[in-house]
């Protein structure tokens, strides 16, 4: 049982650390998209200047051209840059929903685990209290199975459990 906490505890923070990352994410998206905003409006301001620019001395069109070139190269990185970032936002998103099935399947085979371990430990409680009431009572082998089927068909009779009938032969 301590082992089961410790691992939910431990899901549990990675869950949040993924968040957090998430939420990182979500504002690195923006940034890049509030940067893509700004250089386009630069950029169409300078193709306005460029086509206005038959005054212009040789040397300041071309810096300018250079200077449209520059953010050209820029907007394609930041472009690139946001479709990765989709990518990893999808890939958060695909992992987020798995860990939550495994979550889901985690709990389920514990409660499975549980469910069946329960009737066992039950069984195993019983018989070791008739072997103790055989041993203290200086029983054979076959008064012992004599016992216990005694004490089954008396808890099935009133309607109570084996280890309740253990309980009170033992007291006797």
């Amino acid at each position: 049982m301590a082992s089961e906490l410790s691992l939910l505890i431990q899901v549990g923070a990675a869950a949040g650390g993924a968040m957090s990352v998430f939420g990182n994410l979500k504002g690195v998206m923006q940034r890049v998209s509030d940067a893509t905003k700004k250089l386009k409006n630069q950029q169409s301001e300078l193709g306005k200047v460029l086509k206005n620019s038959a005054g212009m001395a040789k040397p300041e069109l071309d810096q300018l051209h250079a200077q449209y070139a520059k953010q050209e190269q820029l907007l394609k990185r930041l472009r690139a840059s946001t479709v990765a970032l989709g990518r990893s936002q999808a890939a958060i998103a695909n992992n987020e929903a798995r860990r939550a099935s495994l979550r889901g399947k985690m709990m389920e085979t514990a409660a499975l685990a549980y469910v069946a371990a329960a009737p066992i430990k039950l069984a195993a409680n019983f018989e070791d209290r008739m072997k103790d009431i055989a041993i203290t009572s200086g029983f054979s082998k076959e008064e012992e199975a004599s016992l216990s089927r005694t004490a089954r068909s008396a808890a099935v009779q009133w309607n109570q459990l084996q280890e309740d009938i253990g309980k009170g032969l033992n007291e006797l």
